[in-house]
């Protein structure tokens, strides 16, 4: 049934205090790279190229997903409300055309030739299964669980979430080629791939613990408690990046090179990344404190540490804009 909750969105608002900003900004990039980024806007999908807004859908939005740029093509994955009922329907824009895959939700999508991948969960009578999309045809895994990521590599199709076990305990699972992989008790947030080697990032169970980890060939290293966040995890050359924020005196933005943590501003947290060359391509969004309901927030890009802002509550009313939740850079 429709509920606010959104797996993948959060809210924060730029400190400009403690990074450089520049909100006019029209065209924030450096190099020879277009910058996506997807997130949600007055209820609406949407995502913004090299900071420039662009609205995909003015529909009742439930979440937006992990925006995808396969050459000129643009695919945005999400969950919407339809007039007819009152169910999360899982959908995907290409280049703004809708195609809805029945009741669920949509986090991720991978195109290789003419296939077309959608991951995340499934809605069968309020159970929420993992679930993958091929071409528009429906495929579960496991009893109850989700994935957030499709990736693909080679000839092979890899996807990132997580499943439950008779007992209703989080099982960290990704599958390659539609073959589980079990890492435990925990789950994952995101996956990659560079060559032989499996990246994953998200939250296992060591010791009884709720602790953020990350898992290289199936071995773990936990990078932190519970209170820290890893959204994201890519690989440029030989080295891999998390995306995420640790709790310090306050919620601070951070990512991770090679397990190495590095802090760019505070009160934020990051949900998106990508790296090309010496450039690091940062999203997220910031929330101020203020004893106020739905306090202002922004979303914002961070590149080599200079900040855009892309879209603020400030100055309108009703629900605020919600974090972007990935960005890719395209080479031109």
């Amino acid at each position: 049934m429709k509920c606010p909750f959104n797996l993948i969105c959060v809210s924060l608002l730029l400190m400009l205090s403690v990074c450089s900003c520049n909100k006019n900004n029209s065209n924030p990039s450096v190099g020879n790279v277009d910058t996506y980024v997807s997130g949600m806007y007055r209820n609406a999908a949407v995502y913004w190229k090299n900071g420039k807004l662009v609205s995909v859908n003015s529909s009742d939005v439930g979440s937006v997903g992990r925006i995808a740029v396969y050459g000129n093509d643009v695919y945005l994955p999400a969950s919407t409300f339809t007039d007819t009922d009152l169910y999360e329907h899982a959908v995907y824009w290409k280049n703004g055309k809708l195609t809805d895959l029945g009741y669920g939700r949509a986090q991720s999508i991978a195109v290789s030739g003419n296939d077309i991948y959608v991951v995340g969960e499934a809605d069968a009578n309020n159970t929420f299964y993992a679930a993958c999309w091929k071409n528009g045809v429906l495929t579960t895994y496991g009893q109850q669980g989700y994935i957030n990521q499709v990736i693909i590599s080679g000839n092979d199709v890899y996807m990132a979430g997580g499943t439950y076990d008779s007992a209703g305990s989080p099982i960290a699972t990704y599958w390659k080629n539609n073959v589980p992989v079990s890492l435990g008790y925990g789950q994952i947030n995101s996956i990659a791939v560079s060559g032989n080697d499996v990246y994953a990032v998200g939250y296992g169970y060591p010791n009884r613990a709720n602790s953020l980890c990350y898992w290289k060939n199936g071995q773990q290293t936990v990078l932190g408690d519970a209170t820290m966040t890893g959204s994201a995890i890519i690989v440029s050359g030989n080295d891999f990046y998390i995306a995420g924020s640790v709790q310090n005196g306050g919620t601070k933005s951070t990512y991770w090179k090679n397990g190495v943590p590095v802090t760019v501003t505070s009160a934020s947290k990051l949900s998106g990344i990508a790296v090309d060359g010496n450039n690091v391509y940062l999203a997220g969004n910031y929330t101020e404190a203020v004893p106020v309901n739905t306090p202002p927030t922004s979303s914002f890009l961070i590149i080599n540490g200079k900040v855009t802002t892309l879209a603020s509550s400030t100055g309108f009313s009703g629900d605020p804009p919600t974090a972007t939740t990935w960005i890719v850079g395209v080479k031109r």
